[in-house]
């Protein structure tokens, strides 16, 4: 699955989600250079338009949310 990592946050090593991809749905995100794993929550997905994410790692809460246009080659 990317996003989240690689593409957005190089420190992002993995990413697992444990069902749908549907608000509520928990992505466990793994770290480079360790074992440390953080949750972020989907909180709000309109397919081929919007998807935003939460979570909290080492005393910081972000939102990241990623919105989707069409262009000449696909979706982007």
């Amino acid at each position: 699955m990317s996003p989240p990592g690689g593409q957005w946050n190089k420190n992002i090593s993995s990413e697992e989600i444990g069902g749908e991809f549907v608000p509520g749905s928990v992505i466990h995100c793994g770290v480079h250079g360790g074992d440390a794993r953080f949750p972020a929550v989907i909180e709000l997905v309109k397919p081929q338009q919007l998807t935003v994410w939460s979570g909290a790692n080492a005393g910081s809460h972000g939102i990241h949310g990623f919105m989707f246009s069409r262009g000449e080659t696909g979706l982007l």
